[in-house]
């Protein structure tokens, strides 16, 4: 909604106005968990007043040594850090990316709402998918491949850029299968809570490099080519990791007798 909306409310009103009304959206987004937390302090203080003990993680920790020898940890930190790669990378250049390739700012701005809005779709249809799935892998590998055909489609067919654009958004449900997969392939709380750290922990500091990585071929080149190319070949890295956070019948805990 917000890259829709950005150039009409700018053209009507200013960049400041523009800007400011997205804020309406992350103010709806935080009241309910703002009414979630003052819940969930007063369940607290109800359990405390009655004498009851908090409740822990159930089952043993596992410490950054134990998961960084996990193919299953490792896996899914590789695909999670090349989703949130691309992610953010395409959130900061995406929109220069289509006006360089001949899209008026107005046009550029509703292809990449495309891009934005698969995101929702696909976190609704991927997790269910998912959970009824005895094989995850083969919709982990088509999620790992569709964002590298859409950049590649976007490089050498710069003509259809709103096909690439929907093409590249269908990537989006990587992370809700990765979430997905944190309870999927453990067996205990403290097992989904170790990998989903682990794995968010590494898939957001590779995020902070795809602005970065993108800005950087850039400049070097003097045009988009080069970095598309590039980030089309993390998809082999992500579909890695995809192999390696999926085994049949394995769970993180395994590894470790736990």
């Amino acid at each position: 909604m917000p890259a829709t909306t950005a150039v009409p409310l700018n053209n009507a009103a200013g960049w400041r106005a523009s800007i400011a009304a997205w804020s309406i959206l992350s103010l709806a987004a935080a009241l309910p968990w703002i009414i979630q937390l003052v819940r969930l302090r007063g369940s607290r203080t109800a359990a405390a007043t009655a004498g009851m003990p908090n409740s822990a993680a159930a089952g043993p920790k596992l410490g950054l040594a134990q998961l960084v020898t996990s193919p299953i940890a490792v896996g899914t930190a590789l695909f999670y850090a090349m989703a949130s790669l691309n992610t953010y990378g395409m959130l900061a250049w995406l929109p220069t990316i289509l006006k360089d390739s001949g899209m008026d700012l107005g046009a550029a701005a509703g292809a990449f709402s495309v891009f934005t809005f698969m995101t929702l779709p696909m976190a609704f249809i991927v997790p269910i998918l998912a959970s009824k799935l005895k094989n995850v892998f083969p919709l982990a590998a088509a999620l790992s491949l569709v964002a590298p055909i859409g950049y590649i489609g976007l490089a050498l067919a710069p003509a259809a850029q709103v096909l690439w654009v929907f093409i590249m958004g269908i990537g989006g449900g990587a992370f809700p299968l990765a979430i997905t997969m944190f309870n999927k392939r453990t067996r205990t709380a403290a097992g989904s809570a170790a990998l989903a750290g682990f794995a968010m922990g590494v898939g957001y500091l590779f995020g902070t490099l795809g602005p970065l990585l993108g800005g950087t071929i850039f400049s070097l080149t003097g045009g988009w080519t080069a970095a598309l190319f590039v980030f089309a070949g993390t998809g082999v890295v992500m579909l890695a990791g995809a192999r390696m956070m999926t085994p049949s019948n394995h769970y993180l805990e395994d590894k470790f007798a736990l």
